[in-house]
This record gives structure tokens, sequence and C-alpha cells, in this order.
């Protein structure tokens, strides 16, 4: 048996962890006599080749670690675990999303077959300018459908029995939409009862 088989058959029997490669370039002559017993390891076969002065030529020994396989196993493991985190934060995602939409179309759907139904706010005090008290307010059409000829009154009652009365028109109010107008006044707003209030409305 020559060197290179007994070398080739210590590998596959070494215990050394990792998979150890022998490649011998030139040419290894039998370091016993022919019939006798070979050695059994692969470090007995190269020590021994390497005393007797038999090699002609480099041995040239590598070895291949468990420890780097299985560094390539984890990092395919990650991958494989980042992958899967990666699809379930994307479907979570998604139905996070789907049942957004689906809550604002259900809303606009409730919303839209509501009828007229009005909120008037006084959003600032009265001022005067030129001897006149300007009052201006906001209409909001808090319900889901159109509404026209919107007719806003205001009625000031003053602690002296005098009465003022404005009036405001609104052609045309969508659902949940506001417009903004405005009352003037002979006398101060703040010193009597002012109440502002929707009086009328039509469909189209």
């Amino acid at each position: 048996m020559s060197i290179e088989d007994s070398a080739a058959e210590a590998a596959g029997e070494d215990s050394v962890e990792g998979v150890v490669e022998i490649a011998v370039e030139g040419l290894i002559e039998d370091p016993v006599g022919e019939g006798a017993e070979l050695p059994t390891s692969t470090e007995a076969v190269v020590a021994n080749a390497l005393s007797n002065g038999q090699v002609n030529g480099k041995i040239n020994v590598n070895v291949k670690s468990q420890e780097r396989t299985s560094n390539g196993k984890s990092i395919a493991a990650r991958r494989k675990t980042r992958s899967l985190a990666e699809r379930i934060t994307l479907t979570i995602c998604t139905v996070v999303l789907a049942a957004i939409v689906g809550l604002v179309l259900y809303d606009w759907q409730l919303g839209k077959d509501l009828p007229p139904a009005f909120q008037v706010k006084l959003t600032e005090s009265a001022h005067l300018i030129e001897g006149r008290y300007y009052v201006p307010f906001t209409l909001k059409n808090t319900g889901g459908r159109i509404a026209r000829t919107v007719q806003v009154l205001a009625e000031l009652q003053l602690p002296d029995g005098t009465d003022e009365t404005g009036e405001q028109q609104f052609d045309f109010l969508s659902g949940k939409e506001r417009k903004q107008g405005g009352f003037v006044f002979e006398h101060n707003p703040q010193e009597g009862h002012l109440v502002v209030r929707v009086a009328s409305f039509g469909l189209p």
C-alpha cells in the first residue's frame, strides 16, 4: 500500500475537528518495506515520510473547519428566520391597513345617509367697527345629506326690552361642510342675550 492510499484512509478516520485533506505533490516513496505494517494515523504517515527523507515535493494539509460549516448553517438559519419575521410583519401591517380602510369606508357609508343636521357656533366675541357690532359665526352640516336654502337667525334681547334680529341664508351646504358668516347689530350683544339658530332648510 502506498503513502497516498494510507493517508487517504487515515484521513477518513481522523478525529480532528474538521475535514483534513492531504495533497501530495511529487513522489512519496514507500517508507517501509513491502508487506510491512503501515502507520494507522495521518500524522504518523507524514512524520514517517519526513523523517526518512522520502518526500520529493511538498505536502499541503488543508483543514476545513467544521466551525466554518456551522457558521454557514447559522447564517442561513438567521436569514430564514429574518425572512419569516419580515413576512409576519408585512402580514400584520396589511391586516391593520385593511381594517383602517374598512372602518373609514363604513363610516362614510353610514354618514352619507344621515339627514341634515346643523351646528352654529360664535367664533369670536362682538367687535365694534364704525358704530356697529359685528358677530362672526360658523355653520356646519353635521349630517350626511345635502341641505339647501339654510336659514340662520340671530335674536338679540336687550335688558330694556329692545330686540334686534338678523338673518343669513346659505343656498347650498353639503354633508360635513362648514361655512362662515356674520351678523351686524346696532347694540352691543354683550349687554343682552344673543341666540343664533337655524330656522329652516330645504332638501335637494
